[in-house]
């Protein structure tokens, strides 16, 4: 046991002063029987259970926390507050407080926000939320996932008793859904769609289109597209030949029409065939003869060399009759023949006598039995099936002429003759004016042609290579004529560079390659005037001395001091 004399207990400190303790006074404050004991740190403490004996510092702490923590004293946070599970408490009292779980409340109610009495009833001046209640809720903006139907007797809903249906609300036209009277949940719907689908909403898809049958309505402004228009410009269609309409085709393809007006220059040649119609009515379709011969029959017209020519023809004649056949009135062996005038408006027989008979003085005349050789003196005519010699006018057709329309014809290129084909098919011509040229040889690959043919004006001339490319103003396969700046890119290797020498005052990009490709660096460039070359950095492959840095022509900077 150990002994404290009196002298060991001035150093003391009793208050706030030095105090010379006397053992009477320090046995009358201690009580019972002292001992050697340890300190130990309990429950609620930390560092929990450890002891204390005095040789060394020791911190103890309150074990405290402000969340709901479970075995931690309560400690407010930096705003005051503090959380908890369930607390229990006689009174709660205060402004804004705040409950987010249980509360058990006993004994009497504070002032605040919020008012809980013991009796079990409850006023709360702010909002309110709780997973469930129980007893009469009262209050205006009450909101509740589910209420005891002991809370809502004698209630109602728009002037019906809780427990029956509203009033239907139907669903009209172009609507989805059921009708609505509150006792099920509904979703409505416009009957909506894009597609050309009857009796449903008009609705654009995602690209704002939409299809239809027939949209009856006046168009405002042109149309890029439609499948079907009443009217196109402002005519209507049909496939009769109506003034002032489209024109159809009509189920054989055929298009039908009052009259073809052609605005084409005329032709001073006619080739192919004939276009005729057979009546305007049943059968007015257009076609084409090219039969010369049924040409004629339909035109009811001899040949040139008066094949199919018959009857009696109006036409003068000019020149001598080669022969006669006979003449009228003189069909006996008289040995004289009389002739009289006469001018009368009628076709008669011609009078001639037959090669035979010589120079006698005394000649038979004949005439021509079958009417077919005739004059007519009223008309100045004379009637033939075929004339040979010499014909002087116009003859409306004739087999073989020396002119043609009082010009000659040649295979050379003549001046004011008609152009005949060579015996190879072949015309050749000075100028051919033409307003199209249709050449039907084939296709064929050639690369050693060494004339083209083009033009600045009507006429096609010659012209060789080097003019062509001129004209179009392209260079050589080879770069030949070549200039300029190409946005191109070039594969292969170039035979020559130039690089062309300047001393120009301005500083440039300098240049560099990897691989094949050359690029520039922003960073690095030169003034070729000052032979100066900008760089943030140098990095030599051997020492560099104030010996080798002329400072008059470098400027280097954040250079380290040289040997």
């Amino acid at each position: 046991m150990a002994t404290i004399r009196d002298d060991d207990l001035l150093y003391i400190q009793r208050g706030e002063v030095p105090y010379k303790w006397t053992g009477v006074e320090l046995k009358a404050l201690v009580s019972g029987t002292a001992g050697d004991g340890s300190l130990i740190v309990g429950q609620y403490l930390t560092p929990n259970a450890q002891e204390y004996d005095g040789s060394s510092d020791l911190t103890i702490n309150v074990d405290a926390v402000s969340a709901a923590t479970a075995n931690k004293v309560v400690v407010r946070d930096n705003a005051g507050s503090f959380a908890g599970n369930v607390v229990t408490v006689t009174t709660l009292s205060g402004v804004n407080a705040f409950l987010s779980s249980k509360v058990e409340v006993g004994g009497s109610f504070g002032a605040g926000n919020i008012t809980l009495r013991s009796n079990g009833t409850g006023t709360f001046s702010g909002a309110v939320s709780a997973s469930s209640f129980s007893g009469t809720l009262s209050g205006g903006d009450i909101t509740a996932d589910s209420i005891p139907n002991s809370a809502l007797d004698n209630s109602t809903i728009s002037g019906k008793e809780l427990g029956t249906s509203l009033s239907t609300l139907t669903r009209g036209s172009y609507l989805t859904g059921s009708n609505y009277d509150g006792s099920t949940a509904r979703t409505w719907a416009v009957d909506a769609t894009s597609s050309n689908t009857a009796s449903k909403v008009v609705a654009r898809d995602s690209s704002g289109n939409f299809s239809a049958g027939t949209i009856t309505a006046a168009l405002s402004g042109t149309a890029s597209y439609a499948s079907n228009s009443d009217k196109v410009d402002g005519y209507n269609a049909t496939t009769a030949g109506t003034g002032s309409t489209c024109a159809v085709r009509d189920g054989s393809g055929d298009i039908g029409t009052r009259l073809f007006r052609s605005t084409y220059a005329n032709q001073s040649t006619i080739s192919g065939g004939m276009c005729y119609r057979i009546n305007n009515s049943s059968d007015n379709y257009i076609r084409t003869c090219s039969d010369t011969g049924a040409i004629r029959t339909f035109l009811s017209v001899p040949t040139r060399t008066g094949g199919n020519a018959s009857g009696t023809w109006g036409i003068s004649i000019t020149g001598n009759a080669a022969t006669a056949s006979s003449t009228s009135g003189n069909s006996g062996s008289s040995t004289n023949s009389r002739v009289d005038h006469d001018t009368g408006n009628a076709w008669h027989r011609p009078v001639f006598i037959t090669d035979g008979q010589g120079s006698a003085t005394n000649q038979r005349l004949y005439t021509d039995s079958a009417s077919t050789i005739g004059i007519n003196p009223s008309s100045n005519q004379v009637r033939a099936t075929t004339f040979v010699g010499a014909l002087s006018g116009n003859a409306s057709t004739a087999s073989n002429a020396d002119k043609l329309d009082g010009y000659n014809s040649s295979t050379s290129a003549t001046g004011s003759t008609v152009a005949v084909r060579d015996g190879s098919g072949h015309l050749t011509v000075n100028y051919l004016f033409s307003s199209y040229c249709n050449m039907s040889h084939g296709t064929a690959t050639r690369n050693s042609d060494t004339i083209f043919y083009s033009s600045t004006d009507n006429y096609i001339r010659k012209s060789n290579a080097s003019g062509m490319r001129s004209s179009l103003n392209v260079p050589t396969r080879t770069g030949g004529s070549a200039s300029g700046t190409w946005g191109i890119n070039i594969t292969g290797n170039a035979a020559t560079v130039t690089i062309n020498t300047s001393d120009a005052n301005s500083s440039y990009y300098m240049l560099w390659h990897s691989g094949n490709t050359v690029y520039k660096t922003n960073g690095i460039y030169c003034n070729p005037s000052s032979d100066t070359v900008f760089a943030k950095n140098f990095n030599c492959s051997s020492t560099m001395t104030t010996s080798t840095i002329d400072a008059d022509k470098y400027a280097i900077q954040n250079l380290p001091t040289l040997p």
